[in-house]
């Protein structure tokens, strides 16, 4: 580009000394031959001038370009690289004298730029690989050199863009990418900075604004520069201030990044949405927010340190490294210090469409929805990929949910060679209860597979069971307080597989083994063994049953007879699903008598 440039002042240049020479009356578009032999020679490629042609010298040199195109390289999809429905420019005369060019004003009104890596590798914007050959190697030099001078000698103080289209094109992976609607205002001290720009454009469907200020660029030095980011739909702004340097090893950029918004959900919603429908996110999202982080880019990777995120009451803290190379390598960290899981949980997933103003206090248009469960018999397909490696760790102190708190939740993963480790997923739970889970997930042809461990102790289970709403008060006091749990699992579509069962409650442990079939109608297969189980502990006291009389039954003669056929309600039960039981209980008391060597098959 620094060459259609060049080749472009020296086309202004050779007019103002024909003006000087000539200053009768020309009709400019006899010239525009030579403009566009001009611009060819520079860049290499063939330069066709469709509209009218008008220079004027005085009161300042003014030059005016109709519809004009510039060739694109032989093989590539589109003919033109740049398309321009007009080009206007005007100059102050006296620097001209002292060698300095001001452009006072430049206008380009409809540009389309087309930009392509083609299927050989080769990219359009590199010039010197046209169809323009001849003398190339001879004059490459001189115009470089020629070049840098005249960019540390221009100096742009109005660049206008009026409705640009940029297209990037990379035909060895089929992608397209296109920004349209580009506006901007530009100005530079020198075409190598500093320079200021400010305008918006539209990608994927998202409006933006933009403002960039830039310092000096020089090769090897660093350059501080700030970008600010728009996204009117969602009220939010990014903004980013650091230093770029250009070295041998290519860009490296290091600086801070702050991001906020009244709402994240719709923020996240506008992000996610390019290209594509609008998602429905969770409704706690709906809440201002702010993002702070550092980051530093080079041809390495990324690394972003420092994350802050706030979301109300809620704050976050982290980084994440991402490494480029043959396997690239993504390492996340985050860590909460307070999740309110109830209110989160209540406020169901919401549709973020058209209609509502972000902060505007209104619910997102489309309601707030339940969150729903899949299709009921929908196979479930899972894909790990191979070709990247990454881990993620995950904390939070502390996590409201069903009234209760849940305390240093962790989540411990990472993903190589198309494995998914879980190296720790655990918590403290109410009533003094903890559980733990490791285990590698799997995915054959789509079809996965967890194998692992499940480790659980609780030192006031019953408490437990209250907090998880279930009904313990049938169960005598003082049973059930203490119980620990370990397992190994194994699980897919088809079943679920617990082994070398080892549970422990009061007195009592229970070993063994059980396998679920999931399937409609639930079967399950178990080998168990108990060592001991006081059974009278854990049945309710019987009440005295009496006659009609009022007298307990059996004083003087006659029994009162229950009502209903007995153990109904438990054959009813065991209608619903299929079994294969083998139990062996050491020890077992009930109604007081001790019963030895127990088993069952069945």
């Amino acid at each position: 580009m620094r060459k259609l440039l060049f080749g472009i002042l020296i086309v202004v240049v050779s007019i103002v000394a024909v003006a000087l020479i000539s200053p009768s009356l020309i009709d400019w578009n006899d010239y525009r031959d030579e403009i566009a032999d001009q611009i060819r020679k520079a860049t290499g490629r063939d330069f066709v001038i469709d509209g009218d042609v008008d220079f004027q010298l005085l009161p300042a040199p003014t030059l005016s370009v109709g519809d004009s195109r510039l060739a694109n390289l032989e093989g590539a999809v589109a003919p033109d690289m740049v398309r321009l429905k007009s080009f206007d420019m005007r100059i102050q005369f006296l620097p001209l004298l002292s060698r300095r060019i001001v452009i006072e004003s430049m206008a380009l009104r409809d540009p389309v730029v087309e930009f392509e890596v083609l299927a050989d590798g080769r990219r359009n914007w590199e010039f010197g690989q046209g169809t323009a050959k001849v003398g190339r190697a001879s004059t490459e030099d001189a115009t470089g050199a020629r070049g840098a001078a005249v960019m540390g000698a221009v100096r742009l103080d109005s660049l206008t863009i009026d409705n640009a289209t940029l297209i990037y094109r990379d035909r060895s992976s089929g992608r397209v990418e296109r920004i349209e609607g580009l506006n901007a205002e530009i100005a530079a001290q020198t075409l190598y900075g500093p320079l200021r720009v400010k305008g918006d454009f539209s990608y994927k469907g998202i409006h933006l604004g933009f403002e960039v200020d830039a310092g000096k660029i020089a090769a090897g030095e660093s350059t501080p520069v700030s970008l600010r980011l728009k996204f009117p739909a969602a009220k939010a702004e990014t903004r980013i201030s650091g230093t770029l340097s250009v070295k041998d090893r290519g860009p490296q950029v290091t600086a801070k990044l702050r991001s906020q918004g009244p709402d994240l959900g719709r923020f996240a919603a506008l992000l996610m949405s390019a290209g594509g429908p609008t998602p429905e996110l969770p409704g706690f999202l709906a809440r201002p927010f702010t993002l702070e982080s550092a980051l530093a880019y080079s041809g390495k990777g990324i690394e972003i340190n420092d994350i802050a995120i706030q979301l109300e009451e809620t704050r976050a803290s982290g980084a994440l490294n991402i490494q480029l190379g043959k396997v690239p390598r993504i390492d996340a960290a985050l860590s909460f210090n307070r999740i309110d899981l109830d209110q989160w949980l209540a406020s169901g997933m919401v549709s973020y469409g058209a209609g509502r103003a972000a902060g505007d206090g209104s619910p997102p248009s489309g309601g707030t929805k339940a969150p729903g469960a899949a299709a009921a018999g929908t196979p479930l397909a899972v894909s790990l990929p191979k070709g990247v490696s990454a881990s993620i760790d995950i904390s939070v102190e502390a996590m409201a949910y069903r009234g209760g708190v849940i305390r240093q939740a962790k989540l411990n993963a990472s993903l190589a060679k198309g494995k998914l480790t879980l190296h720790q997923a655990s918590a403290f739970l109410p009533g003094g209860s903890d559980i733990s889970l490791t285990g590698v997930l799997t995915a054959k042809r789509d079809k996965p597979r967890f194998t692992g461990t499940i480790e659980a102790v609780s030192d006031n289970f019953r408490g437990l069971l209250s907090w998880l709403e279930v009904d313990a008060a049938s169960l005598p006091a003082g049973r059930l307080h203490k119980l620990s749990l370990a397992a190994k699992l194994g699980a897919t579509e088809e079943r679920l597989e617990v082994r070398d069962l080892d549970l422990r409650f009061d007195s009592s442990r229970v070993t063994g083994g059980i396998i679920f079939a999931l399937r409609s109608r639930l079967a399950f297969g178990a080998n168990i063994a108990i060592d001991r189980l006081n059974l009278d502990a854990y049945l309710p006291a019987p009440a005295q049953a009496r006659r009609p009389d009022g007298k307990p039954a059996g004083a003087g003669g006659g029994a009162v007879k229950e009502k209903g056929a007995p153990g109904s309600a438990a054959l009813a039960l065991i209608e619903d699903f299929d079994a294969n039981l083998k139990a062996r209980i050491g020890e077992l008391t009930y109604n007081h008598v001790p019963l030895k060597d127990i088993r069952f098959d069945g």
